[in-house]
């Protein structure tokens, strides 16, 4: 007797699938025959959990806000690090210029479009969301060590999360980084936590673009 698969791992095998294709062909270039192949599923069984190969980025731009926010919370509970390092480490949870570039960085800018406002909206502000205290914490670190002047961390970290966001939409919506608007954030994080760090040197020793991002 044919052992039934567990639905759940179905759809964590569909979703696992695409985002491997997506990310190495990019989403136009991968079509559901693709993705049922490389997860070992029926094509029909595709439409059981998802409509279309939209829907199912949707579902992978949940999973990647989950990874980011946990990398965010990894970084922040180390002990070993300063306020500013944390910073500069969490950089490293979003993608690079030439990775924005390159097929994952397709992906991204494919979920940005217009039919996929909604879902975006909503995952970007829960990341916002989660973000928020994680991100609270490690400025009232700074402010702790002395790094940091402002007297509002909590609103800090709104103000840095609601700028990066407004940057992440103008990188993904155009395929580009632009400098001018990457040194322009670096030097509002500087202002806005009342450094002693210059956070353009800081974000640029990290080996990433400007601000603290969300992946969605």
């Amino acid at each position: 007797m044919r052992r039934r698969r567990d639905p759940q791992a179905t759809r964590a095998a569909l979703v696992k699938a695409a985002g491997e294709l997506f990310s190495k062909e990019g989403v136009e270039d991968t079509a559901v025959s693709d993705i049922v192949r490389r997860a070992g599923v029926a094509q029909g069984t595709f439409y059981l959990y998802f409509d279309s190969k939209d829907d199912v980025l949707n579902a992978l731009a949940e999973i990647w806000s989950d990874e980011f926010v946990r990398a965010y919370e990894e970084v922040a509970a180390r002990d070993d690090l300063n306020a500013v390092r944390k910073l500069e480490l969490a950089r490293q949870a979003t993608l690079s210029p030439e990775e924005v570039k390159g097929p994952k960085g397709e992906t991204l800018r494919h979920f940005h479009r217009e039919e996929h406002h909604d879902v975006h909206d909503r995952v970007a502000d829960e990341t916002a969301r989660r973000l928020r205290p994680v991100v609270a914490r490690i400025i009232s670190q700074g402010i702790g060590e002395g790094l940091f002047g402002t007297a509002f961390p909590d609103e800090a970290a709104w103000l840095i999360l609601s700028a990066s966001r407004a940057l992440d939409d103008a990188r993904f919506e155009t395929g580009n980084v632009d400098a001018r608007l990457e040194e322009a954030y670096a030097d509002l994080v500087t202002k806005v936590l009342v450094s002693k760090v210059d956070f353009a040197d800081a974000y640029r020793r990290a080996g990433r673009p400007a601000g603290p991002t969300s992946s969605a």
